[in-house]
């Protein structure tokens, strides 16, 4: 079985990315969870007039910190990455066989076998092989045929044994 894709990684699906990467970690969840925190604090206080303004204020933009400020941060930095890094305004062609996943942009090219990949994410937009922390693949699903996510599914199903999930979401 061999699956073919070639992709060009738009904002929007960079975006999407850092999104999942960010708030689907620990950290992600404990900064929604104090946002959410200070704007209970600032409901419970807005008409009590023995807390200062000041204290107000440090809870409304705590609030946004984690909601507003951050994902327009990552939007921001995810335009910033597509339209100024090299590496991803090239096509990038992925080959995913039995044997693992090649992966190749313009000369350069890089083999890596299925025990390499560790974890697995989705989103509605695209599937995320991580092989390394630090590593990802991302793979938009506009690049697959239909059939093709569901092989690519089968695939990583039986190869990449090692990965912590293979969910890729709902492909009906």
């Amino acid at each position: 079985m061999e699956i073919k894709i070639s992709v060009k990684l738009t904002a929007n699906e960079m975006f999407n990315f850092m999104m999942k990467h960010t708030y689907s970690s620990l950290s992600g969840y404990i900064g929604l969870l104090l946002s959410l925190c200070a704007l209970l604090g600032f409901i419970a206080t807005f008409n009590n007039e023995a807390v200062t303004i000041q204290y107000k204020i440090v809870l409304i933009v705590t609030a946004l910190l984690f909601t507003v400020v951050q994902p327009v941060n990552l939007y921001l930095r995810s335009k910033k990455q597509v339209k100024e890094n090299e590496n991803i305004n090239k096509p990038m062609e992925y080959v995913f066989t039995d044997k693992g996943i090649k992966v190749s942009q313009g000369e350069e090219s890089a083999e890596y076998e299925w025990s390499q990949v560790y974890k697995i994410g989705s989103s509605k937009l695209s599937i995320f092989m991580y092989t390394g922390k630090y590593r990802s693949f991302i793979l938009p699903r506009s690049a697959f045929a239909e059939e093709d996510i569901k092989r690519l599914r089968e695939l990583v199903r039986e190869k990449a044994t090692s990965a912590k999930s293979v969910n890729f979401g709902r492909v009906e």
